[in-house]
C-alpha cells in the first residue's frame, strides 16, 4: 500500500502486469503490462519508503521495472537489468533490494537521484523473499 493509504500495487505471474488498486473499494484503477514473453514471469514488487517509485521484477526477462505513482495511476519511468531470476524486492530508505535466486545474490542498488545505480552485491544461497514489515 501507497504511503497515502489511498492506493495499492500488486503484480501478477499469469498477465505480468503491475497493477494499482484503489483502496477505498479496491477496484483496479490502473495497469501496466511488463512482459509479453512465454518464460518471463512478474516476481516482487517494493514501493519505496516516501511513495516515490514502485518497482516490480520480471524473471526470465532479468529487469527491474520503475514506475512512478501519480494520483492513482503509475507511468514508467524505465527499466534495468540485474541478476538471474530477481524475486523479491524490499526499500531501505534510498536503496532497492534485490534477491537473485539463480545467481545467488541479493543485488543493492541507490535509488538516490534516480540514478539506479547497482552498489553492492551480498552473496546468499538461492535468496527467495524478504521479511514484510508493518
Amino acid at each position: 500500500v501507497h504511503p497515502d493509504g489511498k492506493t495499492a500495487y500488486m503484480n501478477t505471474e499469469y498477465s505480468n502486469e503491475l497493477i494499482v488498486l484503489e483502496t477505498e473499494n479496491w477496484s483496479v484503477v490502473d495497469r501496466w503490462q511488463m512482459a509479453d514473453e512465454e518464460g518471463w514471469y512478474s516476481g516482487g514488487n517494493a514501493i519505496s519508503e516516501d511513495g516515490a517509485y514502485v518497482c516490480a521484477s520480471v524473471r526470465g526477462q532479468d529487469r527491474i521495472h520503475v514506475f512512478k505513482p501519480y494520483g492513482n495511476h503509475i507511468l514508467p519511468v524505465g527499466s534495468f537489468g540485474c541478476g538471474r531470476i530477481p524475486r523479491d524486492l524490499v526499500f531501505v530508505e534510498d536503496l532497492l533490494l534485490v534477491s537473485c535466486t539463480d545467481d545467488n545474490k541479493v543485488e543493492v542498488y541507490d535509488f538516490a537521484n534516480e540514478m539506479f545505480e547497482k552498489i553492492a552485491e551480498i552473496g546468499v544461497a538461492q535468496p527467495v523473499t524478504f521479511g514484510m514489515k508493518s
